[in-house]
């Protein structure tokens, strides 16, 4: 979804603006948004049989459910009641393990008005005695909303100006109108949802408050991104119009044919009966039960022909070129899609009506599912790439349409995940939109190794690789378990059911796959097919999605500054834990505003890059970059655990930035003298934040910039030079009025190197109004330091409608930043303290280590610049004929010389190991386990070398020996050989959990029974 503006983008209604000029006050700080709610909650666990009287079925209403889980889902619902929700969706399935599951989404709400992007999904197993367990639930939530319901605005007059916002006439036909809530900078707010019919723009209205009568214009096109160049497709395997692919005369199903007083639909195979004179004409359209095709370039293809025995209607024929190819291959591929669902248990009456498919859009590199109009969209060639309606885009798109027809898309990961998945599933092949580029180059694989990452925190196209992977690596896993056919097959069941379900994110979609597989409602001994979806789950760190985890990490206490800069600070904070203090936690999350941060708004706050995290109860330092200078600053952070678990915001850090190096400075007290400005800009008057006058784009006759026609103009300050000059950071006071929307109005401040112009930064308008005064805006120039610039100030209407609206000014334009270091000397020489002041590296190093600022700064100091800074010396690394600290024989031989050798690899049991030959792995597990390196290198040692250094071990057997599975080769480990010594059966027929229990207790291994910890599943007949 693309929200215009990258930031709050608004307008209003005319007649709406502020008429009066006035002198306003010196800028401040821009005004927090009300806090309207009291904490963001997000997670998803197994539960472990929480029992309900209540039979599953598609009556789950709130009041009914919720009051009996309140103690289960109390962290998920808080002081949350049952009024607070209204079901989203319900689905009733028999699992292919012969389970009834139930599957309930409901939607926050408020007073009735829904939360935009909140759920709280309950699955619930039926328990063969009437009534049910609960299995697994997923929430996102908002816990004490504060928001006001009452509409002051109404729905005329949110349709009036949606339209405006538009430029549509004023009876043009409305498709949706509806109260929601949303977040919006930070804040709930209720907003008149409106579409109009045809178009794919969504226009938000606000409905009550000091906005009210505002509006953000939004984009929620789901689309497919498509990099590469030229062009190559075909009906099959590649792009119509290009070569690469099979052009082959393929039946189209159930389209329409239409004769003298009589229509009829083909059947599944392209065949039709229809009731006309013999000799009469007839005609074909690309119109089915799945899709109606519509040719935006051109006119619609059809296939004519006279009405005799045996017609055949071919569409294409002799003139099969681009054009033609993408309506026929859109028209099949939408069909056999839809069918290909629906005999995969999907109802023809959830996928509603024909889907309307534009092909041939005058645009390139793309396509995209529009969940406003409700289309799929495919392009043209052009740009680099071929027409987009290639099979597995075209079946990528339509998954988007599903996702959206089952309780709306409200996770954009899944629902990408969801396209790939879809169309791989469809075509039994991984590759996803092969054929886009002349040299048969694709967008995406579902054969891929992405690692689902902490919180889920990335781009919605790559988070969907770890949904669409899991899948595809579950399905080859069955296959290699059941055989072609079976497997094929299971995976199907077990994976598309998940679509009705309503799946709200990708981890709650992998854990409705094993509750599908399990057969007794115990996750914890596993499922009928563990080994082949568990294994397909590790590869893409799904580990997490099958526990019951619902401790976060501790909240942070102890957040302090190193050093603070002008721009940049330095802090430090001791590192909580995975589950409380215990553990590791999966990442950090910074943040920083210019008021106190909660766990209210912090999500609203700006990001910062955080280190890498670090085991709970180690110190932890960060570098902030980008901060305003000469302010008053509020850091925070949290820290999230794998399972998605968010820690409590930290307490604030509050510090003030230094006025650092004024590099450059404009009041525009006088007129142009060193900058420049064509269109409207000019001094005025009218408005000031410093001083009497500002720049101002806009009419001194009329208080707007409405001339009548389109106009814009460029703002353009002299060179700057920030030579010598590190994290320099642009301040603009600026007062905004103007229209919201992405494509109109626009307000960029564009930075050009002028040693290098193709280095340039362009900064798009972050807002479309400010609160009656001037607010600072504030952008960093870390990329420019030590370059030459140019700052421009680029207004632009766009159209010459709805430009009555008050404009921009300028005021108070400062370029501030840090002086080079003035440490004694730089921090890759060795030489004499420094001093934590003089550079923010040096700061953090010394908080570790002292001596460094305290006696001398020597190699170690050095050795400490790449790992608590982040920065490489010259020369320093492995290579540089030093063995530096941190260097050892194993990881640098060069500078360290050869290790003793090892009797054999830490991963292979056998004889014991000598603690002196060379491998730090060896040493470090001999001196917990002396056992290890007098005794015997046996398999607890081999585990605790994986747990202690972190290597990986393949196996030599075929399987873990702590996993059920197929016969083991008793030569493959000394362990397995002891078992199978004991008993033959566990190498002849079957590795069950009695063998893992005799592995157990032989061996000294340590086999967990957890789901997370490679679970067992339950044994059947044995012998």
């Amino acid at each position: 979804m693309t929200l215009f503006l990258l930031g709050l983008g608004m307008g209003v209604g005319c007649g709406d603006g502020d008429d009066t000029p006035a002198v306003s006050p010196r800028a401040t700080q821009p005004p927090q948004a009300a806090k309207t709610y009291g904490r963001e909650v997000k997670g998803g666990r197994v539960h472990q049989g929480k029992r309900l009287s209540i039979k599953p079925a598609r009556s789950m209403n709130a009041v009914d459910v919720l009051p009996a889980l309140k103690d289960e889902l109390g962290s998920a619902l808080g002081p949350l009641a049952a009024r607070d929700f209204v079901i989203a969706s319900q689905h009733v399935e028999r699992t292919p393990a012969r389970s009834t599951l139930s599957h309930v989404s409901y939607r926050q709400a408020r007073d009735g008005v829904p939360i935009h992007g909140t759920y709280l999904n309950l699955t619930l197993r039926a328990d063969g005695t009437g009534g049910s367990t609960l299995s697994a639930s997923s929430h996102h939530l908002y816990q004490e909303p504060l928001v006001d319901t009452q509409d002051r605005i109404g729905q005329e007059r949110a349709r009036a100006l949606a339209r405006g916002a538009l430029r549509e006439r004023p009876d043009a036909p409305v498709a949706k109108s509806e109260k929601v809530i949303r977040s919006i900078a930070g804040a709930l707010q209720m907003v008149w949802d409106i579409s109009l019919a045809g178009r794919h723009e969504r226009v938000l209205v606000i409905a009550n408050g000091p906005s009210a009568g505002r509006f953000l214009t939004l984009d929620d096109r789901v689309f497919d991104v498509i990099t590469g160049s030229v062009s190559g497709l075909t009906v099959s395997g590649g792009a119509p119009g290009a070569p690469g692919g099979a052009v082959v005369q393929t039946s189209l199903p159930h389209a329409r044919v239409s004769g003298t007083g009589a229509s009829v639909n083909a059947d599944a195979a392209g065949s039709f009966s229809i009731d006309v004179p013999r000799g009469s004409p007839l005609q074909a359209r690309l119109t089915g039960r799945a899709s109606t095709v519509q040719n935006v370039a051109g006119p619609n293809l059809m296939a004519t022909g006279a009405a005799v025995a045996g017609v055949g209607l071919v569409f294409a024929a002799g003139s099969a070129g681009e054009q033609q190819l993408a309506q026929t291959t859109a028209y099949r591929y939408v069909d056999a899609t839809r069918s290909f669902l629906e005999a995969n248990g999907l109802e023809p009456d959830a996928l509603g009506e024909p889907l309307p498919t534009n092909v041939n859009l005058d645009d390139f590199c793309n396509a995209y599912y529009d969940p406003g109009a409700i289309s799929v969209n495919f392009f043209l060639s052009g740009g680099g790439c071929n027409n987009s309606a290639i099979d597995s885009v075209i079946a990528h798109e339509y998954g988007h349409f599903v996702d959206d027809r089952f309780g709306g898309i409200v996770d954009g990961g899944l629902s990408e995940g969801w396209g790939d998945t879809l169309a791989c599933l469809l075509l039994k092949s991984p590759l996803i939109g092969q054929g886009i580029t002349p040299d048969g180059g694709l967008i995406r694989t579902c054969d891929n190794d992405y690692v689902y990452p902490p919180g889920g925190f990335d781009e919605e196209h790559n988070l969907g690789q770890s949904w669409a992977g899991f899948v595809w690596h579950a399905r080859a896993n069955l296959i290699g378990e059941l055989g072609e056919e079976a497997g094929d097959a299971l995976a199907r069941a077990l994976v598309l059911p998940s679509f009705p379900s309503n799946a709200p994110d990708i981890p709650s979609a992998v854990r409705e796959v094993f509750l599908r597989d399990d057969d007794d409602g115990n996750l914890e001994n596993g499922t009928v097919h563990w080994a082949s979806l568990w294994a397909a789950a590790e590869i893409h760190g799904f580990g997490f999605a099958l526990t019951s985890d619902t401790t976060p990490p501790a909240q942070v206490t102890d957040l302090v500054a190193l050093q603070v800069g002008a721009t940049s600070a330095s802090v430090q904070f001791t590192s909580p834990g995975d589950d409380g203090f215990e553990g590791t936690p999966a990442g950090y999350e910074i943040r920083w505003s210019l008021a106190p941060l909660d766990d209210g708004n912090f999500a609203a706050a700006k990001p910062v890059s955080a280190p890498p995290a670090q085991p709970g109860g180690l110190p932890v330092q960060a570098v902030i970059e980008g901060l305003p200078p000469a302010s008053t600053v509020f850091v925070a952070m949290r820290a999230v655990d794998e399972a998605g678990n968010l820690g409590l915001v930290s307490s604030n850090l509050e510090i003030v930035t230094g006025a650092g190096v004024e590099v450059f400075t404009e009041g525009f007290e006088s007129d142009p003298g060193t900058w420049s400005a064509d269109g409207l800009w000019h001094v005025t008057a009218r408005r000031a934040s410093e001083g009497d006058r500002s720049v101002w784009y806009g009419q001194e006759a009329t208080g707007n910039y409405d001339t009548g026609s389109t106009n814009a103009g460029v703002l353009t300050l002299p060179v700057i030079d920030l030579t010598g000059v590190e994290s320099p950071f642009l301040v603009v006071d600026q007062f905004i009025e103007v229209e919201g929307g992405d494509f109109f109005d626009t307000a960029e401040i564009v930075v050009t190197d002028v040693d290098d112009p193709a280095n340039t930064a362009v900064f798009p308008r972050t807002t479309a109004w400010t609160s009656g005064g001037f607010e600072p805006r504030l952008e960093s120039l870390a990329p420019f330091a030590h370059r030459r610039i140019t700052v421009a100030f680029r207004f632009d209407t766009v159209d010459p409608a709805l430009n009555e609206f008050e404009g921009w000014y300028i005021d108070n334009v400062r370029v501030v930043g840090e002086s080079a270091s003035t440490c004694a000397h730089a921090t890759c020489e060795e030489g004499a303290p420094l001093d934590p002041a003089c550079d923010p590296c040096v700061a953090a190093i010394c908080a570790l280590d002292p001596s460094c600022c305290e006696s001398s700064w020597d190699a170690v100091c050095v050795g400490e610049v790449g790992s608590a800074c982040g920065e490489t010396c010259p020369g320093q690394g492995c290579g540089d004929g030093v063995c530096a600290p941190g260097e050892d024989c194993s990881s640098c031989p060069q500078d360290c010389g050869s290790c003793p050798t090892c009797e054999q690899s830490v991963c292979e049991p056998g004889a014991p190991l000598d603690p002196t030959c060379g491998d730090p792995c060896v040493s470090a597990v001999c001196a917990a386990d002396p056992y290890c390196c007098t005794s015997e290198w046996d398999r607890v040692c081999v585990a605790a070398a994986e747990q202690t250094c972190g290597v990986q071990c393949e196996e030599a057997c075929a399987h873990d020996l702590c996993s059920p599975g197929a016969p083991l080769d008793a030569q493959c480990d000394p362990c397995a050989q002891s078992v199978c010594a004991a008993d033959p059966y566990c190498c002849n027929n079957s590795w069950d959990r009695a063998c893992v229990e005799q592995a157990a207790s032989t061996c000294g291994l340590t086999c967990s029974f957890d789901p997370a910890a490679a679970a067992l599943p339950r044994e059947g007949a044995r012998r």
